[in-house]
């Protein structure tokens, strides 16, 4: 589900990064309750307060930043991608930030999962230990 051309964004912050993805694929942003080692985490920007609903995976946040209007998406380049794992469908700059745009349907795992891979939703490790 890439972005077409003046498409609206929802753009939002999980860590440093500041995500996005396409406005049709938002169903719902729900606010999660913090477990006990969340809310240690929260004050470092681990814990995620909110998910957002899509129809693929729901989609962790610190933040809901707004809505983007007309946003020029341009390709991950190759060198990017093999760089950071955790690239995204493509790149916009939004508000003078850099924004990474994500395909709802296949995420990175760093929108998914908590630090070191403890899915939030559940605090167990994705890894099946």
């Amino acid at each position: 589900m890439t972005p077409t051309p003046g498409s609206r964004l929802l753009v939002f912050r999980r860590g440093a990064t500041l995500w996005g993805v396409p406005a049709g694929a938002v169903r719902a942003v729900v606010a999660t309750p913090l477990t006990a080692s969340e809310l240690r985490l929260e004050g470092r920007g681990h814990g995620a307060a909110l998910r957002i609903e899509t129809p693929g995976p729901a989609l962790l946040a610190d933040r809901v930043e707004g809505w983007s209007g007309d946003l020029a998406v341009r390709a991950i380049g190759q060198t990017l991608a093999r760089l950071w794992p955790a690239a995204g469908v493509g790149l916009g700059v939004w508000r003078g930030e850099p924004l990474v745009v994500v395909d709802p349907l296949a995420p990175p795992a760093v929108l998914v999962s908590g630090p070191c891979g403890v899915d939030d939703r559940t605090g167990r490790s994705g890894s099946g230990d």
